[in-house]
């Protein structure tokens, strides 16, 4: 079984977008973007959730 890992990271991905918060799925040294959210608040709860 593999380690599943939920990482919420900062990221500005142009000027246009603005700010924007990852959640990363990390498993086997792979990384993969799984949700993208305008808020912190939001992007932490989505992370907890998947790691329930």
């Amino acid at each position: 079984m593999t380690t599943r890992e939920y990482r919420v990271l900062e990221a500005v991905r142009s000027e246009a977008e603005g700010l924007r918060f990852v959640v990363v799925e990390i498993a086997d040294d792979e990384a993969r973007e799984v949700a993208l959210f305008y808020r912190r608040d939001e992007a932490d709860a989505y992370a907890g959730w998947r790691l329930r």
